[in-house]
């Protein structure tokens, strides 16, 4: 079955928003678009969220017998920000980007389109314009950042945090007002997720804000505070709004669920399956056997209710219940050798080795540590606030 629907919109925030929004009446071309990005500069700083530059990857137009669109990248373009050359932090990237998106819209309201739209914050480094810093000039207390965990220093670290999260708030909520005026919201299926849980690098303070409420871990492990994170849809008419799902996806599900809007097959030999039944609450959801993921030497494996962490290859097999053990505090692996014997097969062979991202590389860092990580740092906001 194919759907009807208007467009394809992807708001990807660092921790990511997702929008979407697709279709396309017979014959008719569509527009497909990737939105600015930043350039990162060749240092260890992740992007600033002021650049000197801003890539732009522009696009040719092409027809697919069967499909409603296909997107052909040219090499990318730069666009300079006069404002910020030499230093100078005058133009906030995030307000260019906001802007590109609703111009976008505007343009292609009238043709199926695809749009990414790569929001940066609330990524550190911890800046934002005055007015959004403003909105939080009450928020107590907030002791200042000394830029000693990276990125820069800031006078109200809290506040700023603060104001980024609700500057992109306001600049998804202009995306959907936008939709409505021109009469696609209820053609426009809207995702929004995070890339990945918080962090406390660059003045952030996930014990501070609750960031990640009673899970266990940060960005960076594979604990659930790392990896599980908010997955939000919007479809006016086609999804009961205030349901909720215990469906247990990842992001490699996004392609055969838009394969599937679409009329089409995925990829043969990817690991995704689509969701699309879930959300419409209609019967035929396929189940994923497991999850797995890994980064510079962890190993994690959500399967069922049944969570098994490996913090180096050569450690223990940790075994987590997460219907009865959200936080991943109480390891049962030894009560279960028969589940930690098939999560070990699944460590071994349910993986492909990289070149690129090797399991164990040289000087990989220190993310994998500290299990009780989340917790001191609530303790430490906690103790902070009290003095």
């Amino acid at each position: 079955m194919k759907y009807r629907l208007t467009g394809l919109i992807v708001v990807g925030v660092c921790l990511a928003a997702i929008c979407c929004a697709m279709g396309a009446s017979k014959g008719a071309k569509s527009r497909a678009g990737t939105q600015r990005n930043e350039k990162r500069e060749a240092r260890p700083q992740a992007p600033r969220v002021q650049p000197p530059q801003l890539t732009h990857a522009d696009e040719k137009y092409g027809e697919h017998p069967k499909q409603a669109f296909d997107l052909y990248l040219v090499p990318s373009e730069i666009d300079w920000i006069e404002e910020n050359k030499n230093g100078a932090e005058k133009v906030y990237s995030h307000d260019l980007i906001a802007a590109e998106a609703l111009k976008f819209v505007r343009a292609n309201q009238d043709r199926p389109f695809f749009l990414y739209v790569p929001f940066t914050i609330p990524h550190v480094a911890l800046m934002v314009p005055e007015d959004s810093l403003a909105e939080y000039q009450d928020l107590e207390p907030d002791p200042p950042y000394d830029g000693k965990r990276g990125y820069v220093a800031h006078p109200r670290p809290r506040a700023c945090y603060a104001g980024m999260v609700t500057r992109m708030d306001k600049s998804v909520g202009q995306i959907m007002d936008l939709l409505k005026e021109l009469g696609l919201d209820d053609n426009t299926l809207v995702f929004f997720a995070s890339d990945n849980g918080p962090t406390t690098a660059g003045g952030s303070e996930a014990g501070f804000f609750e960031s990640a409420g009673p899970l266990h871990g940060l960005k960076g492990s594979v604990w659930e505070g790392g990896v599980r994170i908010p997955f939000i849809v919007r479809w006016p008419g086609q999804i009961k709004p205030g349901s909720e799902s215990d469906h247990i996806g990842a992001f490699w599900d996004f392609l055969p669920t838009c394969a599937e809007l679409l009329g089409e097959q995925p990829p043969k030999g990817i690991d995704g399956i689509s969701l699309l039944p879930t959300l419409l609450a209609r019967p035929g959801q396929k189940e994923h056997e497991y999850l797995y993921w890994e980064l510079n030497g962890q190993q994690g494996v959500r399967m069922g209710d049944w969570k098994a962490v490996r913090l180096k290859p050569d450690q223990k097999i940790q075994l987590f219940n997460l219907k009865t053990d959200l936080g991943e505090q109480n390891d049962v692996a030894d009560q279960h050798p028969e589940i930690v014997a098939r999560m070990r097969d699944i460590l071994t062979n349910g993986r492909t080795e990289s070149e690129v991202f090797p399991l164990q590389r040289a000087g990989a860092n220190a993310n994998t540590k500290s299990k009780n990580k989340t917790d001191k740092n609530k303790s430490k906001a906690k103790k902070k606030d009290k003095e």
